[in-house]
Formats: structure tokens, sequence, C-alpha cells
């Protein structure tokens, strides 16, 4: 999975994608994103965001 806004590719067994599909999954689409402060003014009333790695990145939620 491609992290939005960099470079960095998260590969499908990291534990944190892994852990976030596992209780997210079924209701929400994932995406990672670049940075630990996410905007959450810029967030649609359909989206939220979970911690990533605590480091690089986060996880933005999209209700299906």
């Amino acid at each position: 999975m491609k992290v939005q806004g960099s470079n960095f590719e998260l590969s499908e067994d990291d534990q944190n994608l892994t852990d976030v599909k596992k209780r997210y999954g079924a209701t929400h689409d994932i995406e990672a994103v670049f940075g630990t402060k996410p905007d959450l003014r810029k967030l649609m009333s359909t989206q939220s965001v979970c911690w990533g790695d605590g480091k690089t990145y986060h996880f933005r939620l999209t209700v299906k």
C-alpha cells in the first residue's frame, strides 16, 4: 500500500496495516497518509483517522 504524500510503501504484512484491516476493513476504506498530525478539519463527515506507526504515517478511514 502506497503512503499518500510520500514515496514510502507499506508491505501487506505490515503489522499496523494488518491490525487496521482486521478492525475496520469490513466497514471502511483504508488509506495510509504521510504525517502524524492530520488536519481533522479537512475530514468529511464519513471519515476518521487512526494511528499508523506514530512516526511516519496515519490511516484515514472512510465509511464504505
